[in-house]
């Protein structure tokens, strides 16, 4: 018996409903029978939607004994609710089209021209299932000027599934921006030059996933980008008093977030496909946000309130870079970026000291006091606030910001005279619980403690923390250390009791 597959996605609030609250798209999928082979690829399709969110009807599951199939595939068509029609495309299913017989020819006559003068001319698309002897799609005529998805292999299917899927949810991956209000601080009406960094980004993806040699080359590409972009936010010219100053920094990290996000996402991707060459890239891009978040050289007079911004974008970076790299499990990388030296930038490098440590990414300021906090309160920090505002991912919570911070503090902890304060913490629930160390009660979990930190049992690993906290009250912060239980976050006790 011979079907036609048509694809076809709900707009309205009939769909079911996702947990955010967006709708979620539902597709009907009927195919042209063409053996066992096909089934299986229709089922693969309908588990593959199904993973990402997509609901499907077919036939396979929806279609039972007793109904009609032609009337069940007319109503699909041309349901209102129907927003997109994808027709499932391969030799088979064209030339039976094109000569009007079996299923296939009485579907193509549903698909009338009255029913395409309704609808947009986006709602057909096919999708490729099969190329003939000239390397071409296999379409039928009444296809053959629309834009298809080509599927046509899993190489393919790889390749155009992130584009299929961002289609049926209607969130393309390039989307003309909308126009907004221009900034009071700006003095000209441009936008900021974002230097392609998503899409140099997406280039070096491919060449990961593709095994590509120059991988190096498409890395240094999209973090010269990034570069690029940080820099041209940073201060140059001395803010006038007339100006909103404190607004204009709470503007510039909230666009500086955009390269935050990006730097993220090559972390995640880099610690997870390409962990043997990663580390010293990751350790020259922390140089480099330590450098753009200092004085730029041209500038002889200037207020350390200048760089706050950029201050504040190069910790929290720090930040989401450690909580990337515990979530990819790569802790030999997480081990370099707490114990290997930064070069100090050439402006900010004092008493001839060219390196620091880790600690040296921390920044505190209470400058957006009045602007953050509210009428009558007090924050205690304001670069947490910042952060917990800003903290717009899915795939890293701001709970797990605050894990990386407590991360920070054990190393400080174990670095005899680092100085940091873990602002987030403020954020933490009560009792506070931390994945990573609650973990670290089985024996399995524990060794990647060990493997973060560098030592080689907990007897070494616990008396270097139980010392640094005895020396809280000479790393310069005072009591606000003393009003948090470390030894409980850090779960100590229950470190390797489960084996």
């Amino acid at each position: 018996m011979l079907y036609v597959i048509h694809l076809f996605v709900l707009k309205n609030l009939k769909g079911s409903i996702m947990k955010d609250g967006a709708k979620s798209p539902k597709v009907f999928i009927s195919y042209c029978w063409d053996g066992q082979s096909r089934q299986e690829k229709i089922e693969g399709l309908v588990q593959r939607l199904a993973a990402d969110g997509i609901d499907s009807i077919v036939d396979l599951y929806d279609l039972k004994e007793g109904d009609d199939k032609y009337h069940f595939m007319e109503k699909m068509v041309t349901d209102e609710t129907v927003s997109h029609v994808l027709v499932i495309c391969d030799k088979s299913y064209s030339d039976k089209a094109n000569e009007r017989r079996a299923g296939v020819g009485t579907e193509s006559q549903i698909i009338s021209q009255e029913i395409y003068s309704k609808v947009s001319q986006s709602k057909f698309i096919p999708l490729i299932y099969e190329l003939d002897e000239n390397n071409n799609a296999c379409t039928p005529v009444f296809l053959k000027s629309r834009i298809y998805l080509d599927f046509s292999s899993p190489e393919k299917e790889n390749s155009n599934w992130e584009r299929f899927v961002r289609l049926l949810y209607g969130q393309p991956e390039l989307v003309k921006p909308a126009l907004g209000q221009r900034p009071a601080y700006l003095n000209v009406k441009e936008t900021k030059n974002t230097y392609g960094m998503d899409a140099k980004l997406r280039t070096l993806k491919s060449a990961l996933l593709s095994d590509k040699v120059a991988i190096s080359i498409y890395r240094d590409d999209f973090l010269d980008s990034c570069f690029q972009f940080v820099d041209s936010l940073r201060v140059r010219v001395a803010p006038t008093k007339e100006e909103d100053f404190a607004q204009k920094v709470i503007d510039d990290f909230k666009q500086l977030v955009i390269a935050r996000n990006l730097l993220v996402d090559w972390c995640l991707m880099e610690a997870k496909y390409n962990k043997d060459d990663f580390s010293d890239s990751l350790l020259y891009t922390l140089e480099k946000l330590m450098e753009l978040s200092s004085r730029p050289a041209e500038m002889n007079s200037w207020n350390d309130v200048y760089f706050h911004a950029h201050r504040a974008f190069t910790y929290e970076c720090f930040l989401y870079i450690v909580a990337a790299l515990i979530k990819c499990e790569n802790f030999s990388t997480a081990h370099d970026v707490f114990t290997s030296h930064y070069k100090l930038p050439d402006t900010s490098s004092y008493n001839n000291v060219d390196f620091c440590g880790f600690e040296e990414l921390y920044y505190q300021s209470d400058f957006l006091q009045e602007k953050l906090a509210p009428p009558g309160r007090r924050l205690n920090s304001t670069m947490a606030e910042l952060m917990k505002i800003n903290a717009n991912r899915d795939d890293l919570k701001f709970s797990d910001i605050i894990q990386a911070d407590l991360i920070s503090t054990m190393f400080m902890l174990i670095k005899p005279m680092a100085l940091w304060y873990p602002q987030t913490l403020n954020y933490a629930s009560y009792p506070a619980k931390f994945p990573f160390f609650i973990r670290a009660a089985q024996h399995k979990n524990f060794m990647k403690l060990l493997k973060l930190t560098g030592f080689d049992n907990k007897k070494e690993l616990k008396e270097s923390i139980m010392n640094g906290l005895t020396l809280l009250d000479n790393r310069g912060f005072g009591g606000g250390f003393r009003n948090m239980s470390y030894s409980s976050m850090l779960n100590i006790e229950g470190w390797d009791t489960i084996k």
